[in-house]
């Protein structure tokens, strides 16, 4: 049974919005968007911590050198965290 021929099924699964396909998409285009600035924001603030006590040096000393990630950096990187550990089948 096709979920979309069905349109009492597919009204009561979406929670009664009937424009669920358009709604879905943009839901989940916004919590990608949410998790790629959790990136951004995460890592240019915790990395600089943590390769000060790596190195055994100041904080200080390592934002002179840090490149802090940028955000197509961060939508790369979701994208090859989301495929590594994504459950296939």
């Amino acid at each position: 049974m096709d979920l979309f021929t069905n349109k009492k099924l597919f009204i009561s699964m979406t929670g009664g919005n009937i424009n669920a396909p358009e709604s879905i998409f943009f839901m989940s285009l916004v919590i990608v968007i949410l998790k790629v600035v959790f990136i951004y924001y995460g890592y240019n603030a915790v990395m600089p911590k943590v390769i000060a006590n790596f190195r055994g040096v100041s904080e200080e000393n390592v934002k002179k050198t840090f490149r802090p990630l940028t955000f197509n950096d961060s939508i790369l990187v979701y994208i090859l965290a989301s495929g590594i550990f994504s459950t296939v089948g």
